[in-house]
């Protein structure tokens, strides 16, 4: 479904920053980019999660009032299936790639 495709293409655009920062690495041996190739996923996963959740929670518009909300109330909800479909597989496919390409190699089971 919609979450498999979305975790797939992320999963892979996440490969493709590690290898284009891998590459920058070599070419630049004094760079962060040297010891630390994921870094630009990393930066990637960090700015795009923070931007979705400015968005949901403070320039979004609300969504309607739900029929099974407590008689009397007025506050809308938030419909949150854009953190569902996108936020989630995105963290997910970044957490997944960081593991093999960065934690598991150097054996930081702490990340």
């Amino acid at each position: 479904g919609t979450f498999r495709t979305t975790f797939l293409l992320l999963l892979a655009t996440f490969v493709a920053l590690n290898v284009v920062g891998q590459h920058l690495g070599k070419r630049r041996p004094n760079s962060p980019l040297c010891t630390r190739p994921t870094v630009l996923a990393g930066t990637f996963h960090a700015l795009a999660t923070s931007t979705i959740s400015i968005y949901l929670l403070v320039a979004r518009p609300p969504g309607k009032v739900e029929d099974n909300e407590p008689i009397g109330s007025t506050e809308p909800t938030i419909d949150w299936s854009l953190w569902q479909t996108v936020a989630i597989p995105l963290s997910l496919a970044y957490f997944a790639v960081d593991a093999v390409w960065y934690c598991l190699p150097r054996s930081d089971g702490l990340i």
